[in-house]
């Protein structure tokens, strides 16, 4: 493991550049090699394919965030109507009651 550039895995996807200068040892860079190697060969060798994949993965990542926000306002609009539903009926009840009262004078 390189002593000055830990492991980029637990927080970064990927490791654009790696600045240590012993590369042919540096355990941080051969790891970043070989994921790189094993995501070129699942997905293709060029940077191109390689790019759309990580747009595809961006892109629906956004799409999951969206919905969910959508999912909490239809929540939320939902329990709005109910509520209004609720005053438009104790309103309805109190016009029936003041005909009732004007009809039993």
């Amino acid at each position: 493991m390189c002593q000055t550039h830990p492991d980029p895995r637990p927080g970064v996807k990927e490791m654009i550049a790696h600045p240590c200068q012993n590369k042919a040892t540096c355990k941080t860079y051969l790891d970043f090699k070989e994921r790189r190697k094993a995501i070129d060969e699942q997905y293709g060798t060029k940077k191109k394919d390689r790019d759309k994949l990580y747009e595809k993965i961006r892109l629906f990542d956004n799409k999951a965030e969206q919905s969910g926000a959508l999912a909490a306002e239809v929540f939320t609009l939902r329990h709005e109507v109910q509520e209004l539903e609720k005053g438009l009926d104790k309103m309805k009840e109190i016009i029936e009651d003041m005909k009732k009262a004007e009809n039993a004078e």
